[in-house]
Order: structure tokens, then sequence, then C-alpha cells
């Protein structure tokens, strides 16, 4: 995989490696409200539960604006030999993964839609790594399971922690039910996210 290596220049602020350790939310310079809204998209993927060398295959990614449009949504084949699809959780098998776009190539283009853009999703530290995404290249994450900004919008975190379920926020705020068993959808839950 080819990682998009490019730098974003006049940035005020360089996030660490805490800010994505801590699935911290951060924009890297002052943006007005229509700048933050052409530049922000939401992203959610789906993944094999272990491959040969222990990695993560992806097997389907949505990437969508702020107005909803599809950038990307896709199934994709994993270039490695499987350990386990992973179906239990988001009803994707093999023969569905069977004949569609390279893995490799998929992850590509998501590393060149994603420079320069504030990134929304959920739990994003799994797409960060596994998708080689160039943090350096990112103008602002906003994850939502650790976003502050929902306590003051009354939501609890999971019991015992300060992490949110993107279930639970789906229900609470949009009132739609995703997530089902069996049925982890990325379009879905990359629109979730978008609308929260």
């Amino acid at each position: 995989i080819r990682v998009h290596k490019e730098k974003l220049e006049n940035v005020s602020y360089e996030p660490t490696k805490e800010d994505f350790s801590q699935r911290k939310s951060f924009i890297r310079k002052p943006l007005s409200k229509k700048e933050i809204q052409e530049n922000l998209i939401s992203m959610d993927a789906k993944f094999t539960t272990g491959q040969i060398d222990k990695t993560l295959g992806l097997v389907s990614i949505a990437i969508i604006n702020i107005k909803g449009e599809k950038l990307l949504n896709t199934l994709t084949t994993p270039r490695q030999k499987i350990k386990s699809t992973g179906e239990k959780y988001h009803g994707i098998t093999e023969p569905m993964m069977r004949k569609q776009r390279d893995e490799y190539e998929v992850i590509e283009e998501v590393q060149r839609l994603c420079f320069g853009k504030i990134l929304v999703g959920h739990d994003l530290q799994l797409e960060l790594k596994a998708l080689n995404i160039n943090k350096k290249g990112l103008l602002g994450i906003r994850d939502l399971s650790a976003a502050s900004t929902l306590y003051e919008m009354g939501q609890q975190p999971k019991a015992g922690g300060n992490f949110f379920i993107l279930q639970t926020l789906a229900k609470n705020i949009l009132n739609k039910n995703i997530q089902v068993p069996g049925h982890h959808n990325a379009l879905d839950d990359a629109t979730a996210a978008k609308d929260i």
C-alpha cells in the first residue's frame, strides 16, 4: 500500500500521539462553519477478525460528505488468507467478498479521500491504523466515542468508562436503530456518525 505521505501546510496545531491514543477530537487551524462543512467527511469500515499475519482485512467501507453523498461505499476482497470474516458482527460472508474491489486499491483511495479533511466517525483508532491513514494529512478529527460535547447533550457513556456506544447514540439522539445483530453496516454507521 502506498501511504499518502503529504502533510498539511499552514496549520496551527500539530496533533500528538496522545490525541490519537485518547480518541481526542481536534481541528488543526481556525475554520469558518462553511469551511468545516466543505471539508467534513464521515467514515466507517468493517474488518475481518483476523488474517494470517494477525492484521485486520478490510471487507467494507463507506465514506460520505456532510450532504450524505456517497464518496465511497464498497465491499472489498482482502488479499491475505482470512481466519474469520467477522460475519457474526457485520453479516458479510466470504462469498460476498469474492470478486469485489481489491483491498489495497480501496485503501489507497481512502487515503486520498481523507487527505485535508475533517474525519468524523466512531472509535476511529482502528480505521486510522488499519487503513494507514496519514494523521499529519488530516485537517481534523471528531471521534464520537469520546466526544465531550455528548456529555453536554445529556448522553451517558458506557457504564464504568468514558466510551460512548454508537448504537446507543443513534437511538437516543436520532431515534434510529442501527447495528442489529449480525448486520453492522458501514454506510448506516457512517451516516449515523455524520447525523449525530
